[in-house]
């Protein structure tokens, strides 16, 4: 299966210039390991250089994904957190704590959840990013 999240990329042997690896992307690094052993046939664009070393893959996550991705739990914390202030938050000067915390969490549980997704995100490039 296909991961758009993640960005894969090769580092030549010979030259050392850093291309996009195609066809990675459905597999870990163990499994092209266990499949193609140590080295892997992907061609270099710049030189046409062809087996390389399977630590010389790395994977970078997508920008034009995870930006937006971002972006929107930003969102839904902003309409959220307006949504319980002015549902719950009337014009009233004795608040009450339980009020507060309502209003606080509909403004914070949106940014933690996006939190956690960029941590899963970045734990899957390490993952990846793991010497064999």
């Amino acid at each position: 299966m296909r991961n758009p999240i993640l960005s894969y990329y090769l580092v030549c042997e010979s030259c050392k210039e850093s291309n996009k690896a195609k066809g990675v992307n459905k597999w870990t690094k163990q499994r092209l390991y266990k499949r193609h052993g140590s080295y892997v046939n992907i061609k270099c664009l710049s030189c046409g250089f062809t087996p390389q070393h399977i630590n010389r893959l790395y994977a970078e996550l997508n920008l034009k994904i995870v930006t937006p991705l971002l972006f929107s739990f930003a969102a839904a914390s902003y309409w959220l957190g307006g949504y319980l202030f002015k549902t719950y938050w009337r014009d009233n000067p004795m608040l009450e704590n339980d009020i507060i915390i309502i209003v606080l969490m509909g403004y914070i549980s949106p940014l933690a959840i996006g939190g956690l997704v960029l941590s899963m995100l970045v734990k899957m490039r390490e993952s990846f990013n793991i010497r064999i």
